[in-house]
């Protein structure tokens, strides 16, 4: 499958804060189950980190990713909830041109 990037906006009750890859725990995956370890986005200070979900291969399959924090030694998941994703499929040489 096609990889999906995802990115956790880091806030706290002000607005956008800084954060590091250790304060969040792994994702909850639905429908998928690799992803990448969670790294600190170039030149985001902080306020932005990322990782990678590898989609199902399938077109048509869909498949959520629920982010979490450590907080006080427990794993608590995002009040956003999942977040829901389908493959739609992947360009391939069926595509086609048309010129006028």
């Amino acid at each position: 499958g096609e990889l999906a990037v995802c990115t956790i906006f880091v806030k706290d009750d002000q607005g956008v804060t800084s954060g590091q890859p250790s304060d969040f725990s792994n994702p909850i995956l639905s429908g998928s189950n690799t992803y990448t370890d969670i790294i600190e986005v170039s030149g985001s200070a902080g306020s932005q980190l990322q990782f990678n979900v590898t989609a199902p291969a399938s077109a048509g399959i869909s498949f959520s990713i629920t982010g979490r924090i450590r907080l006080n030694g427990q794993n608590l998941t995002f009040l956003q909830g999942a977040y829901s994703m389908i493959v739609i499929g992947t360009p391939t040489v069926k595509s086609t041109l048309s010129c006028e």
